[in-house]
């Protein structure tokens, strides 16, 4: 079993998501629970992603909405949720 740490941007984009579309709260819960559990389950299609230099995880939430995390350097069952938004567009997580 994983703790989810959330960052400090994640926390800002994640309400500001919830304050537009009520009905994302359900599917990300959903997410975040099966990353407490596993986060290299099938069903996130987790995958590396290289953002800014950085190697890091991608997980998806709907069809086009990703939660980016890593595993925190502070503990081996921690993770560290950097970011939420969308695969593409304005809102996209990955640059």
């Amino acid at each position: 079993m994983f703790t989810l740490v959330p960052q400090p941007k994640f926390g800002r984009k994640l309400k500001r998501l919830l304050k537009k579309d009520k009905t994302l709260e359900t599917p990300i819960r959903n997410t975040l629970s099966l990353l407490t559990n596993d986060p290299v389950t099938p069903k996130l299609k987790t995958h590396k992603v290289l953002i800014e230099g950085e190697r890091l995880f991608s997980s998806s939430v709907t069809g086009d909405l990703r939660i980016i995390w890593r595993y925190a350097p502070t503990g081996l069952e921690v993770i560290d949720l950097l970011d939420i938004g969308g695969y593409e567009g304005g809102k996209k997580v990955y640059k």
